[in-house]
C-alpha cells in the first residue's frame, strides 16, 4: 500500500469502509443531527397541517357557493350574452306539473370572472374577485 491508500499509516483512527464512517459522524455531531431531525419533523407536520386547513377550507367555501346558488340542474353557457327571454321560452318547451307550470324554475344569470389589484398594482387572482363581487351581490 502506498501512503495515500486509507488507513495505510497504521492509524487506528482510520476508517476503511463508509459504515463506520457514518457511525463515527453520527456520534459526533450527535447533537446536530438531533436539531436537524427535530427541525425536519415540525417542517412535515407544518406541511402536513397546510395541506389540511387548505383542503377543509376549499371544502367550506364550495360548500357555501352551492347553498347561496340552490339547486342547479343544468346550465347554458355562453362566449356571447343570450337573451334574458330565453329561460321563459325554455320553460315553456319543460313538461308542466299536474297544475300547468314547468315542474322546475328557470332563472337566468350571469356569471362574471374578475380579478381585483390593490393599489400596489400586485393582481390578487380571479378567484378572490369573484368571491368579492357574489360577496357584494348578496349583501
Amino acid at each position: 500500500m502506498n501512503d495515500l491508500t486509507p488507513g495505510a499509516t497504521g492509524d487506528p483512527r482510520a476508517v476503511r469502509s463508509i459504515l463506520p464512517l457514518a457511525l463515527r459522524l453520527a456520534r459526533q455531531w450527535w447533537p446536530q443531527l438531533a436539531a436537524l431531525a427535530a427541525a425536519c419533523g415540525v417542517v412535515a407536520a407544518t406541511v402536513t397541517g397546510a395541506l389540511g386547513v387548505g383542503d377543509a377550507l376549499e371544502r367550506g367555501l364550495k360548500s357555501l357557493a352551492l347553498a347561496r346558488l340552490g339547486r342547479i340542474d343544468a346550465a347554458v353557457l355562453s362566449d356571447d350574452f343570450f337573451r334574458a327571454a330565453l329561460a321563459v321560452e325554455l320553460g315553456l318547451s319543460m313538461e308542466a306539473d299536474a297544475a300547468g307550470f314547468p315542474s322546475v324554475q328557470l332563472v337566468p344569470a350571469l356569471v362574471i370572472e374578475a380579478a381585483v389589484e390593490s393599489a400596489a398594482g400586485s393582481a390578487a387572482g380571479s378567484a378572490a374577485g369573484s368571491a368579492a363581487g357574489s360577496a357584494a351581490g348578496s349583501a
